[in-house]
């Protein structure tokens, strides 16, 4: 079972790189487990909802709400800085893949 609402918060990893990088390190070194059916809890304007899902399927949903952060960094750094990022930093994988078949 999962529920993203209930996940264990942790200040150290927003607000010190050592810490969050040896995180992605370890997550990172265990991310390819294999597929498993799950099932997440959530709740919703006072309603409370399970729904199937399966451990692949929350790793991409992780991996493309990454790009939505990502996405937002992006906004803040070139707001603030003289930083160049790459083109395709905080795009869309579908609009990565869009742009290239336009260009053709």
């Amino acid at each position: 079972m999962l529920c993203y609402d209930d996940r264990k918060r942790d200040n150290k990893t927003e607000i010190n790189r050592q810490h969050a990088t040896a995180l992605l390190r370890l997550i990172s070194s265990r991310i390819e487990n294999e597929n498993r059916d799950m099932i997440i809890h959530t709740s919703v304007a006072g309603k409370t909802f399970s729904v199937s899902t399966n451990y692949h399927r929350e790793i991409l949903y992780n991996a493309e709400h990454t790009v939505q952060h990502m996405a937002l960094i992006r906004v803040a750094i070139q707001f603030a800085s003289d930083v160049v990022l790459p083109p395709d930093f905080g795009v869309a994988s579908s609009t990565i893949k869009y742009r290239k078949q336009c260009v053709q």
